[in-house]
């Protein structure tokens, strides 16, 4: 059995529902906390939010949205995602930008690794800046690209390949192990490329190989190490 999470991608479609901001303002210190996760992360689901902030944000985030200072993105098959809205990019000095389902469900299955690594690696900073997201750890720079079920995201995935050097690694977030394996095996061998997928990343995280055609556990690469 195939076990995908809810932002897999296939047959999903989100739309955006937003407000304007009419004058409002910033009532709370939570407010300003998630528009700055926003800021870094771009785009994140509610349950996203709540782990990285350790806030109940449920109030926050249905407040933020209906004074324009979030978009919220809805899917019948999948749970919103929320970005800055207008006013809310107004706070941070961002530019506010509009978004793909495609792109949503990327970034939000690539945040939920850089949510999990950045427990164990609290010094390490994230980029959304250039081509896929990365993570930067010291001198090392792990590209972060999360294929979804969508027509061409395999394609979108083996571009990244062409990134990778001595300093240059590459994490891919899949949507199941079938689905790693599956990029796996079309990949340009190579032992800079470490995979994951949804299911792994909803408690921790555990990176996976290829070895003889097949995904096994990668015992030496610890993140907490």
């Amino acid at each position: 059995m195939i076990h995908l999470g809810p932002f897999h991608g296939r047959n999903t479609h989100y739309t955006r529902h937003w407000i304007p901001s009419n004058g409002h303002i910033l009532t709370g210190e939570n407010e300003v906390i998630l528009l700055k996760n926003l800021a870094a992360c771009r785009v994140l689901s509610r349950n996203q939010m709540a782990e990285l902030t350790g806030l109940n944000v449920r109030h926050s985030v249905t407040g933020l949205v209906k004074k324009g200072f979030l978009d919220e993105y809805r899917s019948d098959g999948a749970p919103p995602l929320y970005t800055l809205g207008v006013a809310g990019a107004r706070v941070v000095k961002k530019r506010h930008s509009l978004y793909r389902t495609d792109e949503l469900l990327r970034v939000t299955a690539a945040n939920q690794l850089w949510i999990k690594m950045k427990k164990v690696w609290p010094g390490a900073a994230w980029d959304l800046e250039g081509s896929y997201p990365a993570l930067l750890n010291g001198e090392q720079r792990f590209l972060v690209v999360a294929p979804r079920l969508i027509q061409g995201d395999n394609i979108y995935t083996l571009r990244a390949f062409n990134y990778i050097e001595n300093k240059h690694r590459l994490f891919v977030v899949a949507t199941s192990r079938e689905h790693a394996l599956e990029i796996a095996r079309q990949s340009i061998p190579t032992n800079f490329v470490r995979y994951t997928w949804d299911a792994l990343l909803k408690e921790g995280i555990l990176f996976y190989l290829l070895e003889k055609q097949d995904l096994v556990p990668d015992t030496r690469f610890n993140p907490g190490s």
